[in-house]
């Protein structure tokens, strides 16, 4: 049921025309820790693996092994309402920082003083950690660079550091601590192309200092306006050569910031009642962003990115309890966006449904030659939420043909020429594939058969209606190889010896037809009686 009104202000209006069209957010589902573990304030996603990982700020304690551990919830992006899973981290507690890795790993970063980062699977079949150095201390932002095998993490200090950690061992490389002013790291985002990384600081005013990563030197800051608060959140469009940070102000404002020039190029005010943007998601395809509030309950706010500057689209409100949305991730695969809240005693993860877009095909159905009371397959593949299919045959609906995959079963001469085609559908909108024609090869005749020597038959069996490049292989019923016969058009034929040149002897034996790309293959039995 959905929660929320699609509100749109003055910039959406001016923007209806150049803008993608409006998208209403809904809660379909939630997802709770178990009693005791506390809200969720960060948070990751493995798209590539297809699973999402929330961590509690609760730190539990292990008097076994006499040291501290934290608990993370995960689930499977493709089957989230089965729920999640529970895994113990050893030795580490409140993660204030989780980033994921190409290869399916997923690294913690602690608020502890001094501050641990881990290293964890997918599987949770082994764990590795190491602690840093005495005074870097609460982690609070974090970022990844798979390519080059290294995460960079930020702390909630005075000033703030940037730790560099290579991923392999998680050894800790270098760190950064930045010129005075910029404290407290608690949001961050990564630009690999253009080699930056950028982290917005929990002052008043914000700001943003950028960080080169190639010489891991700090480049420069943007102090946000007077009245801009602390950049408690961020996302990253790199594709449009933007940043955007959201901010503790109430009600908020997202800060859009160059990454080619360096600037504050815009600042969008939210509606009041908005108030402190502590996690944020972007869809840059769609360009939308996401913003969650720091409120009871939360909110989460369509931010628009198209036309130059952001605007306000639409805001959801949450279901009661669902409080304080502290960690966000979104899976722009099946189009669904995950809010963590710092509810108590337990967290909830709210499942968004950003509406699906357009499907799209990605695998177009081929021709097919097939030889008469053969089957034809066509297929496709498509990528989009809730998709609906529908076969066509010169443009006409064949009834029940609802799958990703059309079987015209039996086909005959007749059906040489026909063209099929699919239309893939959901709540968004459709699209029509390509077609495909379907050819259809005369049956293969063997004759005679059975082959008799007191019949004027001749002194050979033919092979007629071969497709080009056919083989015909024979072979006794107890699968031994009795001869192979190329084909040089659509006819050949087999003298009635072995490869020896032998005269075969009375009996039945067993054809094979067939052609390297799999465009004929007949089987069948032969009959000789001397």
């Amino acid at each position: 049921m959905k929660r929320g009104l699609l509100g749109m202000g003055l910039a959406g209006a001016l923007c209806a025309l150049a803008c993608p069209q409006a998208q209403a957010m809904n809660e379909i589902g939630r997802f709770e820790n178990f009693s005791g573990a506390g809200g969720f304030t960060s948070a990751a996603v493995d798209a590539a693996g297809g699973f999402a990982y929330f961590g509690s700020s609760v730190a539990f304690f292990d008097p076994v092994s006499n040291s501290s551990f934290s608990v993370l919830t995960q689930f499977s992006l493709s089957a989230p309402s089965a729920g999640g899973n529970f895994f113990r981290v050893p030795g580490l507690a409140d993660p204030g920082a989780m980033v994921t890795d190409s290869a399916g790993f997923l690294y913690l970063a602690s608020s502890a003083a001094p501050a641990a980062v881990g290293k964890v699977p997918s599987n949770f079949m082994s764990f590795s950690s190491a602690t840093l150095a005495a005074g870097q201390n609460a982690i609070g932002s974090g970022v990844i660079d798979s390519a080059h095998g290294f995460a960079y993490f930020g702390t909630l200090t005075q000033p703030g550091q940037v730790i560099k950690i290579r991923l392999s061992d998680l050894v800790e490389v270098s760190s950064i601590t930045l010129s005075s002013g910029a404290d407290n790291l608690a949001s961050a985002v990564i630009d690999t192309v253009g080699g930056f990384a950028y982290f917005g600081s929990s002052d008043t005013p914000g700001l943003v200092t950028r960080v080169q990563l190639s010489n891991f030197t700090e480049t420069g800051r943007v102090t946000f306006k007077a009245g801009e608060g602390p950049a408690l959140s961020a996302v990253i469009d790199i594709r449009n050569g933007f940043a955007y940070f959201g901010t503790g102000d109430s009600p908020g404002k997202v800060i859009q910031i160059g990454l080619t020039n360096f600037k504050e190029t815009a600042a969008l005010a939210l509606n009041t009642g908005l108030n402190q943007l502590t996690s944020a998601v972007i869809d840059p395809q769609k360009s939308y962003a996401y913003f969650g509030t720091n409120t009871s309950p939360g909110k989460i706010v369509q931010v628009g990115l198209a036309g130059g500057s952001p605007f306000q689209n639409g805001v959801l409100s949450l279901a009661a309890g669902e409080d304080f949305l502290r960690s966000a991730v979104i899976d722009t695969v099946n189009e669904y966006a995950y809010f963590g809240t710092l509810s108590y005693p337990a967290g909830v993860i709210a499942q968004i449904d950003l509406i699906p877009s357009i499907p799209q095909i990605t695998v177009q159905p081929e021709d097919q030659t097939v030889s008469e009371g053969q089957s034809a397959n066509f297929s496709l593949t498509a990528v989009g939420r809730s998709l609906a299919y529908q076969w066509l045959r010169n443009g006409a609906v064949i009834t029940g043909a609802d799958a990703a995959n059309y079987t015209l079963p039996n086909v005959s001469l007749a059906d040489s020429g026909s063209v099929f085609s699919c239309t893939v559908s959901n709540s968004a909108g459709s699209v029509t594939s390509q077609s495909a024609l379907l050819s259809v090869r005369p049956a293969v005749r063997v004759f005679p058969n059975p082959w008799r020597a007191d019949r004027p038959d001749g002194s050979v069996i033919t092979f007629d209606n071969l497709a080009p490049g056919s083989t015909v292989k024979i072979f006794t019923l107890s699968a031994h190889w009795v001869k192979t016969i190329p084909a040089a058009g659509a006819s050949t034929t087999w003298d009635l010896t072995n490869d020896a040149g032998e005269k075969v002897a009375s009996g039945y034996y067993f054809y094979w037809v067939s052609v390297p790309n799999d465009a004929q293959d007949v089987q069948g039995k032969l009959a000789i009686i001397r």
